[in-house]
Formats: C-alpha cells, sequence, structure tokens
C-alpha cells in the first residue's frame, strides 16, 4: 500500500484547576530551550514536546510557569489518509463535506488526539505524582468531536517534506454526548422545579449518594472510568449507610429476619455481614423482585468487583458500555436506597460514550 509523511503540529494549552492561584507546568530557575526536546516513540508516530516559545526567556529566575506546550507529530500513513485530509481541507472551505469523507477524518482526527494527549498526560503526571503539581489536569483519553478538540489547539498538518501547512479541517458530523431518550426522566418536570425551589430555600438536601453518583456520571462522560467507577460504587455504599438507618428499613429487617439470625437490629446484621454481602444476600430479602430486581443487584455486584480491580489489582481502566451498565444499575438501587421519588431509575438515557 503507498504511504506518505504526514506531520502535525499543534499548541496544547497546560489544564489546571483555575481556584489554585500558581496555575500551569512551574519550572524553578528555567525553562527549556529549543534543543531541549522530549522526543517519543508510539507505534508509527514520533512525538516530541516542548515548551511554546512565548514562554523562553534568557532571564529566567526563580519559579516559571509555562501554560502551552508545543507539539510535533510525525509518522508514515497511507496515501489515503493523506488524501482525506486534503479532500476534507477542500470540503472545509466549500462548507460541504460527504458523510463518509467525515467519518474518515474523525477516525483520523481520534488517531492524532489519542496519540498526543497520551504523551501529554505522562508528562503532567510526571509533574504531578513525582513533583507534587496536583494542580495540574490531564486530558480525557477520548474526546467525543476530536477534530474540533485539535481545531482548538490551532492543529495543522502537511503531507511529505515540503508541503503547505494547513489548518487542520473541521467534521461536519454533530457529535452529541448527553443524549436521553424521549422518555427519560432526568430533565425537570413541573413537579421537580417545585422541589428545586424548596432546594434552592434550603428546605430539602439532595441525598449525598445522589451528589456523589452525579459526579459519577460527569467524569464517566469525560472517560474517567476508573474514577468514574470508584464514585458510583461510593455512592452505593453510602446509600446503603442511610438505608439501614430508616425506620423503614429496619420494620423491613424486623417483619422478616429479625428472631431468626443472631443479630437484633438492621445495622448490625449489615455490620456483621459487610457490604457486599449485604447487597448479594440482605437486600433481595428485604425487599421483593418487583422493587428490586434480580438484574440490578447482580450488576451493581459486578461493580463491586470491578471496583476492587481497579482499586486492587491497578487495572487502568474499565469498557464503557460495562461502566454504563454499572452507572444505570447502581443509579436505581441507590434511588431505591435514598427513598428518591421521581427519579431516573430505569432510565437509560446515561450519556453516550466519549469517543
Amino acid at each position: 500500500m503507498e504511504s506518505q509523511d504526514l506531520s502535525v503540529r499543534l499548541r496544547v494549552p497546560i489544564a489546571a484547576e483555575p481556584i489554585v492561584c500558581v496555575a500551569g507546568l512551574q519550572f524553578r530557575g528555567w525553562l527549556p530551550g529549543p534543543s531541549e526536546l522530549i522526543e517519543v516513540e508510539d507505534g508509527q508516530a514520533k512525538i516530541t514536546i516542548s515548551v511554546a516559545n512565548s514562554h523562553l526567556r534568557d532571564d529566567a529566575s526563580g519559579n516559571e510557569p509555562v501554560h502551552e506546550l508545543d507539539i510535533r507529530l510525525r509518522a508514515t500513513v497511507s496515501a489515503d489518509d493523506v488524501r482525506t485530509l486534503s479532500d476534507a481541507s477542500a470540503a472545509d472551505a466549500r462548507q460541504s463535506s460527504s458523510e463518509p469523507l467525515s467519518k474518515a477524518l474523525d477516525a483520523l482526527s481520534d488517531w492524532v488526539y489519542r496519540l498526543v494527549v497520551r504523551s501529554v498526560n505522562t508528562l503532567i503526571n510526571y509533574a504531578r505524582f513525582a513533583k507534587g503539581q496536583y494542580w495540574l489536569e490531564t486530558y480525557p483519553a477520548s474526546c467525543a468531536n476530536p477534530s474540533a478538540c485539535l481545531n482548538k489547539w490551532m492543529a495543522e498538518f502537511r503531507a511529505g517534506q515540503d508541503g503547505e501547512w494547513l489548518a487542520w479541517p473541521r467534521s461536519s458530523v454533530i457529535h452529541l454526548t448527553g443524549v436521553w431518550h424521549a422518555g427519560s426522566s432526568r430533565p425537570l418536570s413541573r413537579a421537580d422545579w417545585t422541589q428545586a425551589a424548596m432546594y434552592v430555600r434550603g428546605d430539602v438536601e439532595v441525598p449525598f449518594p445522589m451528589v456523589l453518583l452525579a459526579e459519577a456520571e460527569r467524569l464517566a462522560s469525560r472517560g474517567e472510568s476508573r474514577t468514574a467507577l470508584t464514585e458510583a460504587v461510593a455512592a452505593l455504599e453510602a446509600a446503603l449507610t442511610l438505608f439501614v438507618q430508616t425506620p423503614a428499613a429496619e420494620e423491613l429487617f424486623r417483619g422478616s429476619l429479625a428472631g431468626r439470625i443472631p443479630a437484633k437490629r438492621l445495622a448490625r446484621a449489615v455490620g456483621h455481614l459487610g457490604f457486599r454481602a449485604t447487597l448479594a444476600f440482605l437486600l433481595p430479602v428485604l425487599i421483593d423482585e418487583s422493587r428490586l430486581p434480580t438484574e440490578v443487584v447482580l450488576a451493581c455486584l459486578e461493580a463491586v468487583d470491578a471496583r476492587g480491580s481497579v482499586v486492587h489489582q491497578s487495572q487502568r481502566s474499565v469498557p464503557f458500555e460495562k461502566l454504563r451498565l454499572y452507572l444505570v444499575n447502581v443509579r436505581r438501587m441507590a434511588e431505591l436506597l435514598s427513598g428518591v421519588e421521581g427519579g431516573v431509575a430505569g432510565d437509560d438515557g446515561f450519556p453516550e460514550a466519549p469517543d
């Protein structure tokens, strides 16, 4: 297959917590010069990282912040890939593009985005972990609209050694990362608006498990699967803790198990069994199948086990479809245990994969 050299250059901002006054990648008394590059080979691509030229100074002293990185990528790609970029650039100029062309561009943009972010995140993580620059943030491993991400970073490309530098083309495909079906209960209803007014006035509070769960879903939509799963299981644990303290839960326990097991109170039984065994054995006895389906219980147990693999076995990521299954069912159980009325239990409108 015919191949060609492809070069890409772009400028990636250093992301940091906005509330921290020392934003940026911090250097002590110096800044890397033009020849002090970080070079990385990633598969068929070679990536170089340097400090953006606007930051280079001869009189660097004290702590010097860097807010942008210059990235160069060189790779040997197929002639079809180069043709895709050339055709997409021409279509971009005409503000017209076919769907097959846009999909081919998306695939190529995704490949470049992932290569760049992998190297940038590794550098950021070194500063975070080895040097304690905790305020720095990494980029999501994938982007819902990769060509738009590259455009934001002023990406340019050229074919061959002497080709003209051209702006990275934009895709005409519309990407949605938060899609819900028409019957979703996530949008606010009239009753929700009344409840929201009470919340704003401070008359009611959203149950803490729901706060954790919303954060888990937000993290998942950004591609942070490991943290999302950990947060979701924490929400489930918090929901169970609140549930066992309610009079209604204690009444269920007295009506079905009290007197048949050594524990006289539900909280003591849960403390004896532990979190996972309570989900697996105690809750299905206390709450009937019509309210707590077996499929929900099994998915939540699988989520707990997956969290164990992430935390204790250093598993790096969770497949998105699995994570989606976990979060939907954790939400169903957490809403039931937290006594949330009119929640989104059973709603399959969890955001689509951040591709």
